[in-house]
């Protein structure tokens, strides 16, 4: 081997990563750990109708707007609202008090292989899966309409009210 010119092969690229998903593809099977509890499988969410996967991390200040709006949604669908935050344990749990959630969420940490398998860029992200397991509509960041047609999806009411003044956009 030559030090100086170095004989050794270049390292390999990594291997690029796949796009997010889209609309159209199968939502991959996953199971994820529930704070407090034993882990879940996300198909259970879809088996009997539209499901909504909404993806957030504690360190996002686009999530600590969003995901309060997802809560509404999944209080008033919780068999249908699977909320995965990006974090161990600990920070899952840090993040759902400091939002003041009610239900526990599931969790994902590093290296978040749900992101890895959909191609997640952004948070938060918002997959609506149909029955059968099709992704319906990919929602990046924050955007009042499309989170209100995910709740006309689910059949539920608008998460939000007046007092939530003219939230509009904001990415992720």
């Amino acid at each position: 081997m030559d030090l100086l010119f170095g004989d050794d092969p270049p390292p390999a690229a990594p291997a690029p990563r796949r796009p997010l998903i889209a609309a159209g593809e199968a939502m991959p099977e996953f199971e994820l750990p529930r704070l407090g509890a034993g882990p879940e499988q996300l198909s259970a969410r879809w088996s009997d109708g539209p499901a909504l996967v909404a993806i957030g991390h504690s360190e996002c200040a686009t999530s600590r707007l969003a995901l309060p709006f997802v809560e509404r949604l999944r209080a008033a669908a919780p068999a249908r609202v699977a909320l995965v935050v990006q974090e161990d344990e600990a920070g899952a749990r840090a993040f759902a008090d400091a939002l003041g959630l009610a239900a526990p969420p599931l969790f994902e940490p590093d290296p978040y292989p749900l992101a890895d398998a959909i191609g997640l860029r952004t948070v938060p992200t918002l997959l609506l899966v149909e029955r059968g397991g099709r992704v319906a509509r990919v929602v990046e960041g924050f955007e009042r309409t499309a989170y209100e047609a995910v709740a006309a999806a689910l059949g539920v009411a608008s998460p939000f009210s007046e007092a939530d003044g003219p939230l509009k956009r904001r990415p992720g």
